[in-house]
């Protein structure tokens, strides 16, 4: 009967240093990655960058996980999985990361005065920031880590490499972003206006 209550304390003990260890991890990534680094951003005038950074936090987070961290504090921070913490913080950094699409939409079309300028900015992030990337990112990374693996390559080598193949991949992403908005914003515009105004081609 001790043996069983020695047992379940352990178990406790694990679970509550599981939880400490995932809230100081979720701390640390919303006071760095969503508080300083846009502030630096902003301070250094860089809002071309700084537009597509906050709508991918959820791709910064989703490296981090896979990295682990100091003392592995982001193990759990973007897992998806059935485990009430891990669903709360994705599912904050996923409202963050829409947040800030939202907010860019709504900002270029009170700039503009037109509904379609903005909508069209929606066209290109929703897809590059929120759809796409996570899977590919994660993808990259384990089939570098299996390759660099297979090849006898020693594991801290395999683990900074892929790490940085997540960096790589996801700032593709980013640049990717900023390169088809300026370039071809106003035929995304365009296409806009005419699923806008289909409907009513319809009717007549």
């Amino acid at each position: 009967m001790r043996k069983s209550i020695k047992v379940l304390s352990n178990k406790k003990d694990k679970h509550e240093e599981d939880f400490s260890k995932h809230m100081i991890g979720f701390i640390t990534f919303i006071v760095i990655f969503v508080v300083i680094i846009p502030i630096i951003l902003y301070n250094m005038r860089n809002y071309n960058f700084l537009e597509v950074y906050l709508p991918n936090v959820d791709l910064i987070a989703n490296i981090l996980t896979w990295a682990g961290g100091p003392n592995d504090i982001w193990m759990n921070l973007y897992r998806d999985d059935a485990n009430l913490s891990n669903f709360t913080t994705q599912t904050i950094i996923n409202y963050i990361a829409l947040l800030g699409v939202t907010f860019l939409v709504a900002r270029e079309t009170k700039k503009s005065n037109n509904i379609f300028t903005g909508w069209s900015m929606a066209f290109v992030m929703l897809l590059c920031t929120y759809l796409l990337p996570g899977d590919v990112v994660t993808w990259f990374m384990k089939k570098t880590n299996a390759y660099l693996l297979s090849l006898n390559i020693n594991n801290f080598t395999s683990y900074i490499v892929t790490i940085l193949i997540g960096v790589l991949v996801t700032l593709s992403f980013l640049f990717l972003e900023i390169r088809i908005l300026k370039k071809y914003r106003k035929n995304i515009k365009k296409i806009a206006r005419y699923i806008y105004t289909f409907p009513k081609k319809i009717n007549l």
